[in-house]
């Protein structure tokens, strides 16, 4: 079993400053490297816990994203907390959330980031053998219908396959004919 998150970038970000990134899930704690940058903060790192007991649903993944400074203390520009809940059921979840502030309230500031779970079984979800099997006794389940097809008449039958006929000896008229001039 592991969690694994990849954080992709962090955009709509405000003056040019060192970032830095803080993850934590269950007490454990990743931070990226330190990115130089003005508006938008390339990351693609991939952060991973394997984790084992209790299940993951009801956790919390939190992402911190701070201007760094090696003299003062880092200040703080926004958070996002995500619920694990959807990701146990999927398997993966893409998103592009936006921070919120120490008051709780929106910033422009918006994180891009994938996270995957990956269970004891090795996928998500429990699959029986007789969920992919189809009884094919009659045959009929290979046939597929096209409801907008129109049958022909007998008469309109035999038109056609006049038509084919007068088609199959003009054509071969014309090649005859081409034969005929190449000499």
């Amino acid at each position: 079993m592991s969690l694994t998150l990849y954080l992709k970038k962090v955009t709509k970000l405000s003056g040019k400053y060192d970032r830095l990134i803080v993850v934590t899930f269950r007490g454990y704690t990743y931070s990226t490297r330190k990115v130089q940058c003005e508006f938008e903060a390339i990351v693609n790192e991939e952060f991973s816990w394997p984790h084992y007991g209790r299940d993951i649903k009801e956790e919390m993944l939190e992402i911190k994203v701070y201007n760094y400074s090696k003299l003062f203390s880092n200040r703080l520009l926004g958070r996002l907390q995500i619920s694990l809940q959807q990701v146990t059921k999927t398997g993966r979840l893409v998103l592009k959330e936006a921070l919120v502030d120490k008051k709780n309230s929106l910033t422009d500031i918006l994180v891009d980031l994938e996270i995957r779970y990956l269970p004891v079984e090795g996928a998500v979800g429990k699959w029986a053998e007789t969920d992919f099997v189809v009884d094919l006794s009659d045959g009929d389940d290979l046939i597929i219908r096209n409801d907008n097809f129109e049958s022909l008449s007998p008469n309109e039958l035999a038109k056609a396959d006049q038509l084919d006929r007068r088609m199959k000896s003009l054509g071969r008229k014309l090649v005859n004919d081409d034969d005929d001039d190449d000499d």
